[in-house]
């Protein structure tokens, strides 16, 4: 205990031990609290700790302990307490001592305001305090996410950027320990922003926030957890489930069949493929307006046929089968609420229909003698004016492009032609074809075949006929058919032909044959097939086909202007080279020769080779060879080797004759006359040969007859 007298003198007194020591003050007793470090210094749970206290003997005096104390505060409040008895431990050594393990209980000092304080007391009064400041947190983190945009479209789609507003109430919020669970589709993650922390670390509703922004195209799942300081880990389990779709569908169409005709109208069916390029796509909310109407009429409406999809591609198709006007639009919407633009299909015609057209006031392969006026009528829903074209042709007159009349009718026009004129020339057999064009395309073609004949029969040549008689030299006989055409029944008929002057009757069924076909109420028709081997002697041949039909018209085919005139020539010309030799040989600078060229009926061309080559650009005409009345002239130029020479000769039949070939020398130079002259050059040279051998005879006898005489 402590004493103070009069005059301030300080007496300390160990009552028990009955010791004083005057103005000694001994030092207060030595605390020590001992506890294990957490991590990041926040306790998660309870907190063991050790209190040590000590007083030792200094300066030779000391009191011992009286008592020791300690309490725990939670902000401030004592929320737990206790007392220990000293002990003397070693009391030679003069020290007093206790150690003892408590408990700061998280449960009742859960905060990160708790304190230990530790109050030590010996006997002369004196005492030591000592505090050690703690953290305790064992509460988890408490998250929550909330978004600026609650309500989707079809439960879970969102066309506008979403941001989250993420939450968590923890005094001892930790930013490195949050773990975000975020997946996306399409890749992209979202922006997530710095955290707000609220670090004052009062209670446990310190709020701490971030943002996570969804910006890009995708289906989205988010959760989060966290772990504060203290090592607590949040128990969030909501998993969000969301799609951002802010980019707009397009719809494109195409179509399978794009030949039109005025780029709308179309002749065969139209299959329209709609593809929507959309990423969240529903097929039921395309929505198509499609009008179909013909002649201004409500026809049945095509639909969207089922979809398939690629992708984001999705398609389906429309099919126009059915004639008819058509346009639509569509629109389309998607799961977020992204609307396409519009698609616009401006109208088009689908017109598989050809056009209606009739020919009138004539009959197909009928016989006319009186007015001869055809009419073309047509009709179409899609008719077009300029697309009718109405030619006709006969057997002697060329195709011509007719028109007639013209007068309205539904759909159409009705055209009516003027009579054919009444001449001789008109008289022929003719095809009308009208022909006619829609708007989409379509054809339609009528044809009548009819004869106008007011002048008797009409007559055509078979095709091999025709040119056999344009040829009019022929080497070789054929059948000759001609057909004779008329408005009656044909009632009498004769063939027959004159031979270089010779009239000749033929026979019916021998000698020719007639293919009859018409009917009462059509042109009548009559093939007449003169045999081949009517013509095999050679001659000149001009045939007639005479008629009587029951109106009493007496026809024949020379009446007509159709001759049936021709020659048959079997035999070849003659042909002859005159004023050179075969192997004969002339000493100048050029030979003149002439060809002579006959035939029995007529000469055609003729051609001269030299060496195998033509001499002239052309051949030799049937006139050039007239006019040199028969006999060619030809000049043979000089060369310094044999020449062969030929001519070739051409009837206008066709029959072919030519020259043995003559080899001719024609040359001026005597060298080569001799050189070319086998028998000649021969000659020559075995006279060569003996002059030579005389001489060397008389030269070496000349020489022996000198050394004899010396």
């Amino acid at each position: 205990m402590k004493v103070v007298d009069k005059a301030d003198n300080v007496t300390y007194i160990n009552a028990k031990e009955g010791i004083i020591a005057d103005n000694v003050a001994p030092a207060g007793p030595q605390i020590t609290i001992t506890v294990a470090e957490p991590s990041q210094g926040i306790y998660n749970g309870d907190v063991p700790f050790n209190i040590s206290v000590t007083e030792t003997e200094e300066g030779g005096t000391y009191s011992g302990l009286a008592d020791v104390q300690y309490k725990i505060r939670s902000n401030g409040v004592v929320t737990q307490e206790g007392s220990y008895a000293p002990e003397l431990k070693d009391k030679s050594a003069r020290t007093w001592s206790i150690s003892h393990d408590e408990v700061v209980s998280a449960e009742l000092n859960n905060t990160n305001n708790v304190q230990i304080e530790v109050i030590a007391v010996d006997n002369a009064g004196n005492s030591s305090s000592a505090t050690k400041d703690l953290k305790i947190d064992t509460s988890k983190p408490i998250v929550s996410i909330e978004y600026d945009l609650n309500s989707p479209s079809n439960g879970k789609y969102y066309n506008q950027v979403r941001t989250a507003t993420v939450t968590v109430r923890e005094r001892n919020f930790d930013p490195n320990q949050v773990d975000f669970t975020i997946t996306n589709t399409d890749g992209t993650m979202p922006t997530i922003s710095g955290w707000t922390v609220d670090s004052s670390g009062a209670t446990d509703d310190a709020v701490n926030t971030c943002t996570v922004t969804f910006a890009a195209d995708g289906d989205y799942t988010i959760t989060m957890n966290c772990t504060d300081r203290a090592g607590n880990r949040s128990e969030y389990t909501r998993v969000d489930e969301f799609t951002i779709d802010r980019t707009v569908p397009v719809i494109n169409v195409s179509f399978d069949n794009n030949s039109s005709r005025n780029g709308t109208y179309y002749s065969a069916p139209r299959t329209a493929t709609i593809s929507v390029n959309e990423h969240n796509f529903n097929g039921s909310e395309l929505q198509a307006a499609i009008v179909a109407t013909l002649q201004s009429q409500g026809i049945s409406v095509p639909g969207v046929n089922g979809w398939s999809t690629s992708g984001d591609i999705h398609t389906a198709t429309i099919y126009f089968g059915a004639d008819g006007d058509y346009s639509f639009t569509l629109d389309y919407t998607d799961l977020a609420g992204n609307a396409a633009q519009t698609y616009v299909q401006s109208q088009f015609t689908v017109d598989q229909t050809k056009p209606v057209v009739e020919i009138f006031d004539i009959i197909h392969k009928s016989a006319n003698n009186g007015v001869v006026a055809p009419g073309v009528r047509y009709s179409d829903v899609n008719a077009d004016i300029d697309g009718v074209s109405i030619t006709i042709h006969g057997s002697k007159h060329s195709t011509v492009n007719v028109d007639g009349e013209r007068t309205s009718i539904p759909n159409g026009q009705s055209i009516k032609m003027a009579d054919f004129e009444h001449v001789q020339s008109v008289d022929d057999v003719y095809t009308l074809t009208a022909t006619v064009t829609d708007m989409a395309g379509n054809i339609e073609e009528q044809s009548v075949t009819f004869s106008v004949n007011r002048f008797g029969s009409t007559y055509v040549f078979g095709e091999n006929t025709e040119a056999f008689v344009e040829r009019y030299y022929n080497n070789k006989e054929q059948d000759v058919v001609v057909t004779e055409i008329n408005v009656d029944t044909l009632v009498e008929g004769e063939v027959s032909y004159g031979r270089d002057g010779n009239l000749v009757k033929l026979e019916k069924g021998t000698d020719y044959t007639v293919k009859e076909s018409g009917t009462e109420v059509s042109w009548k028709s009559y093939e007449y097939t003169i045999k081949a081997d009517n013509f095999e002697e050679e001659g000149h041949y001009d045939l007639t086909l005479a008629s009587e039909d029951r109106a009493t018209n007496i026809m024949n085919n020379k009446v007509k202007e159709l001759n049936v005139e021709f020659v048959i020539d079997k035999t070849a010309p003659t042909v002859v080279i005159t004023g050179v030799e075969d192997g004969g040989q002339y000493r100048a600078n050029q030979r003149d020769i002439s060809i002579a060229v006959s035939d029995n009926v007529e000469i055609g061309t003729l051609d001269i080779y030299v060496d195998g080559e033509r001499q002239t650009a052309e051949p030799v005409s049937a006139e050039q060879i007239r006019e040199n009345k028969g006999q060619v002239p030809f000049s043979i130029g000089a060369s310094n080797n044999w020449q062969n020479v030929k001519a070739v000769a051409v009837d206008a039949a066709g029959n072919r004759a030519e020259t043995p070939e003559a080899n001719v020398l024609v040359t001026s130079n005597i060298f080569y006359q001799i050189i070319r002259n086998t028998p000649v050059l021969i000659g020559l040279i075995i006279l060569l040969i003996l002059a030579a051998a005389i001489i060397y005879y008389f030269l070496i006898l000349g020489k022996r007859r000198k050394k004899e005489e010396k």
